[in-house]
């Protein structure tokens, strides 16, 4: 099975991580239009005010820890459009650093909201 989870924050990475646990043979991708995956979001005002110096506190997982588990982590990748039609899923018109990437094929999409 293939899946695909749009936002690599807390929820998106929580959601990645859980879903592979669970089902070991399908296929993770998680995009993100952020340099990092799994950050503490929560922890930037603390970060912004001066409590601390090296925003890498901030980083719970790595691209290459998510990797090692199975999961594919693009980053700075905008899903710009979901195409759902007659029942087959599509990502489509993803901006990435290097231009345009063409239509991907899913078969489960979560949205970290």
């Amino acid at each position: 099975m293939k899946i695909v989870i749009i936002g690599g924050v807390a929820a998106g990475a929580k959601a990645a991580a859980k879903i592979k646990r669970l089902l070991p043979n399908s296929s993770v991708d998680i995009y993100t239009d952020d340099t990092h995956v799994s950050y503490s979001a929560c922890g930037l005002p603390y970060y912004i005010e001066g409590n601390f110096s090296d925003y890498r506190a901030l980083l719970v997982r790595s691209v290459e820890e998510f990797k090692e588990a199975g999961i594919d982590v693009h980053l700075e990748t905008k899903v710009e459009k979901i195409l759902l039609r007659g029942g087959a899923k599509r990502l489509s018109q993803f901006k990435q650093v290097k231009g345009l990437i063409p239509n991907y094929k899913i078969g489960n999409l979560s949205l970290e909201l």
